[in-house]
């Protein structure tokens, strides 16, 4: 073998999938419990000075614990707090798939969880919906999204092909990867997209490839190599300045051509949401019309 793991990292946590495990009420039974019994597993090795106070456990949905505080005497409480409080900068990595909601804006605020988390100069690997940088997203969330390119590092942007999920969803997504503060010696951000292999129909073997393909381009970005010609049909790679994204923001689709600048980005999805408007404005009339009964 070329390369051996070095690291295996374990991950404690316990899958929320209700009505797929169990009934509700069991299901919140199950993860209330195990909230609880990390706790007093994490007391029991300060108390007598054991491995077990470096115990550390992931609750995977916010879901659980709200059910576990709806529950929790003070003391309980307390002792949570205290321990989630304690992991505040400690980590080199975040790997995540937030929430979508409709505005974004929940999304940048776990992102910024995440970030919070980290070690200065950690990293945090987000998936993201397409287009969650661009401008022309909503504007609820573009305060907030200001803020990470402001304070944090954006290092790359990989686009995913939508059936990259299939077949339970086809979802048009991106990869971001965030570095914690900023790194003033990063100019320019990478961007990539993952591309499924000609000729392969379907699957994940389809796509490993065109991972493959980010990787190298990764590295040579990284290294510090020049992008290939822009004028290529499909470049492997390409980069766009911290402050172009700033001012302009961007959005580069996962398949279709490449906008030449974020300036051409922003404008192909200004005029992309310019029709959703329009079209909405004329289901707005015909519902006043039949629905309501005035114009």
């Amino acid at each position: 073998m070329g390369r051996q793991i070095k690291h295996v990292y374990i991950v404690h946590h316990s899958h929320t999938d209700v009505g797929y495990t169990d009934l509700q009420e069991q299901v919140i039974y199950n993860q209330v419990n195990n909230i609880r019994n990390v706790i007093a597993i994490v007391k029991k090795g300060e108390e007598e000075n054991r491995p077990e106070r470096d115990f550390k456990w992931n609750c995977e949905t916010w879901y659980c614990v709200e059910q576990f505080l709806k529950s929790a005497a003070p003391e309980e409480k307390e002792d949570f707090f205290r321990l989630a409080d304690s992991m505040k900068s400690q980590w080199d990595m975040v790997l995540s798939n937030p929430p979508y909601d409709r505005d974004l804006s929940d999304t940048a605020r776990f992102i910024n969880g995440f970030l919070h988390v980290l070690k200065f100069g950690g990293r945090c690997a987000v998936l993201v919906p397409e287009g969650f940088l661009s401008s022309t997203a909503r504007s609820k969330a573009n305060a907030a999204r200001r803020l990470l390119l402001k304070y944090h590092t954006l290092e790359a942007v990989i686009s995913l092909p939508p059936e990259i999920y299939a077949p339970q969803l086809i979802s048009h997504s991106s990869l971001l990867v965030f570095q914690k503060g900023k790194d003033e010696t990063k100019r320019d951000v990478f961007f990539s997209r993952v591309l499924r292999e000609a000729g392969n129909s379907g699957g994940a073997g389809a796509y490993l490839p065109g991972i493959g393909r980010v990787l190298d381009s990764w590295r040579s970005w990284s290294a510090g190599e020049a992008p290939p010609d822009l004028e290529e049909s499909e470049p492997s790679w390409w980069t766009v300045s911290h402050e172009a994204l700033v001012q302009g923001g961007s959005i580069f689709p996962a398949e279709g051509g490449r906008p030449a600048s974020p300036s051409a980005a922003c404008a192909y999805h200004e005029e992309a949401l310019r029709r959703v408007e329009e079209r909405q404005s004329v289901l707005e009339s015909l519902l006043r019309r039949y629905i309501g009964g005035t114009e």
